[in-house]
């Protein structure tokens, strides 16, 4: 199977749901936060007679929310011949495994950017990576990202690229999984890898523009 080298590698998480944090993933104070959150999550659901949970994509976390989505993980590679290699990961684990199995992903590949989506209660999600990342002695180049436009709005973003065919993917489960969501769009009942992309190549953009930008000069000494 062809894999091409990479110059640039990002990898971006997309969550589903929030999570209270588990202790031995982080500290008791964000434990605490993450179940006093899911607690008003849940009445504020209980008031408006909904039981669906809370979801982070939206005006952060309601209306785009879908029950049973997908935590979706997208990794991004640009080879030297200036094509786009897409690999995902379209899961429904508990919080623990997803935040281990992601890890394991980075040790693979060492991206060099990896973003995460930091809207409301995600925030608590980053806060557990960091601190399994650092109990194992594995630092993460994290990316926070905050998503305020409209998730179909960024999700259209990804159109030129398709057309324009510069986004390859990799024939694996997961990826076909989310070239069926693409294909669903805007249609389909989920779309957590779509999301996931177009904030993957947002972070692989910047990436890239920043290796372009131009040495500054520098002042030569007398």
């Amino acid at each position: 199977v062809y894999r091409p080298t990479y110059s640039v590698y990002a990898l971006a998480l997309k969550a589903s749901t929030p999570s209270p944090v588990a202790p031995e993933y982080g500290d008791e104070k964000a434990a605490k936060a993450g179940d006093e959150g899911a607690d008003k999550a849940g009445d504020k659901a209980g008031d408006k007679g909904s039981d669906k949970p809370a979801d982070s994509a939206k005006d952060a976390k309601g209306k785009d929310a879908k029950a049973g989505d997908y935590a979706a993980t997208t990794l991004l590679g640009r080879c030297k011949a200036g094509h786009l290699w897409v690999e995902a990961d379209l899961v429904r684990l508990p919080t623990e495994q997803l935040i281990d199995g992601v890890i394991e992903r980075h040790r693979q590949f060492g991206a060099e950017a990896w973003a995460i989506e930091t809207n409301q209660f995600q925030e608590l999600l980053a806060v557990q990576f960091a601190a399994r990342a650092r109990l194992l002695g594995m630092p993460l180049p994290v990316v926070p990202v905050v998503n305020t436009v409209n998730k179909q709005v960024r999700i259209r973003r990804l159109g030129p690229y398709l057309a324009q065919q510069v986004l390859h993917f990799r024939d694996t489960p997961g990826t076909r999984l989310l070239v069926e969501q693409l294909r669903e769009f805007p249609e389909g009942k989920y779309d957590d890898g779509c999301d996931s992309l177009e904030m993957n190549l947002r972070v692989m953009i910047d990436l890239y523009n920043g290796r372009q930008q131009p040495a500054r000069p520098t002042r030569a000494r007398a």
